[in-house]
């Protein structure tokens, strides 16, 4: 399991995006940690044990979508593969974060 969060910023061009003329955007990885969570511990009546350090400095999120082509735009994303038969499991899930001193 790993959990990332990424701001993405705007580098250049226009701020509209409609016509033939684009903003550039560029992502920067703000945080991220991995927890490997061993086979034995997983059982699909309970789910799946794990947890996270997050800093107390977090950025907040808006949660869903995953991506978003807006500046400043903060998203945290939980990214989860396994090992299965044939094709291995994956999934990625947006986690609307709030930010340190918000009570929601």
């Amino acid at each position: 399991m790993q959990l990332r969060c990424i701001r993405t910023y705007r580098v250049g061009g226009p701020i509209v995006t409609s016509g033939s003329q684009r903003s550039t955007y560029k992502e920067e990885l703000r945080w991220q940690e991995a927890v490997i969570v061993p086979c034995a511990s997983v059982r699909s009546s309970t789910g799946v044990p794990f947890a996270f350090q997050i800093p107390p400095d977090a950025l907040a999120s808006k949660g869903p979508p995953i991506y978003e082509r807006v500046h400043g735009n903060v998203r945290w994303i939980l990214i989860i593969t396994a090992p299965m038969p044939g094709l291995n499991y994956y999934a990625a899930f947006a986690i609307d974060m709030h930010g340190a001193g918000r009570s929601e």
